[in-house]
C-alpha cells in the first residue's frame, strides 16, 4: 500500500457541520456528492480508472473519499443547482475545487483506509 497520510481527511466531518452550518452548499459537496454519476465517471477518467491506495484497475465497486471536507458546491452557491457535468464546463475551477478534495477508490480500499491509524 502506498503513504496513506496523503489521503488523510485534513478536517473531520462532524466539524465542518458546523462550521458550515450544514448549509445546502456543504451538504451537496459533503454527503451528496458521492452520488453524482457525473462527477464520479469524471474522477475515474481523471483518475485513468486506477485506485490510488492499491494502483489496481477500478472496474466496479468504487467509493468517492474526502480528503477534506471544508469546501462546498461553488456552482450551488452561484446558480442555486448540482450539475457537475455543467460546472465542469462552465466553472472548471469549481469543479477542480470538488475535485482536488476527493479521491475514487475500492470498496475495499476504502474500508482499509479508515480503519487506518492515519484517518484516526
Amino acid at each position: 500500500m502506498k503513504n496513506l497520510a496523503k489521503y488523510s481527511a485534513k478536517n473531520r466531518l462532524e466539524k465542518m457541520k458546523l462550521k458550515y452550518n450544514n448549509k445546502i452548499s456543504w451538504q451537496l459537496f459533503a454527503t451528496k456528492i458521492q452520488f453524482n454519476i457525473d462527477f464520479r465517471n469524471q474522477k475515474l477518467a481523471e483518475q485513468k480508472y486506477i485506485c490510488p491506495i492499491c494502483e489496481e484497475e477500478i472496474f466496479h465497486h468504487s467509493t468517492l473519499h474526502h480528503i477534506d471536507y471544508d469546501h462546498g458546491c461553488q456552482l450551488y452557491k452561484l446558480k442555486r443547482l448540482q450539475d457537475c457535468k455543467l460546472c465542469k464546463s462552465i466553472c472548471p475551477n469549481f469543479f477542480i475545487g470538488c475535485s482536488k478534495r476527493t479521491v475514487m477508490v475500492h470498496h475495499e480500499c476504502h474500508k482499509y483506509l479508515h480503519n487506518s491509524k492515519y484517518l484516526k
